[in-house]
């Protein structure tokens, strides 16, 4: 299903969403550093350890935002209101 056109330019030309998604993606704010050393993840409202195991794993709070990119990226009527350029 895809959005209305009136919400696509919304978030496009008004709220410019792309420079508010990319910046999650560069600062990762649901992850951290504890004062132990570990590495923690904010999931289901609060901090959890991270085992080390899992350290390579794509974070669900991240894919949601890589997808949220992906999908405004390839729908055909968002690359016609979002000009790419410098």
């Amino acid at each position: 299903k895809h959005l209305e056109i009136g919400i696509i330019h919304h978030l496009l030309v008004e709220c410019n969403i792309y420079s508010l998604l990319v910046p999650l993606i560069e600062e990762r704010p649901w992850l951290r550093v504890n004062d132990k050393g570990e590495r923690e993840i904010y999931e289901n409202s609060k901090w959890n350890v991270i085992p080390r195991e899992e350290y390579g794993k794509l974070p669900k709070t991240e894919a949601q935002v890589w997808i949220a990119i992906y999908n405004l990226f390839m729908d055909p009527e968002c690359r016609k209101k979002y000009e790419l350029n410098d």
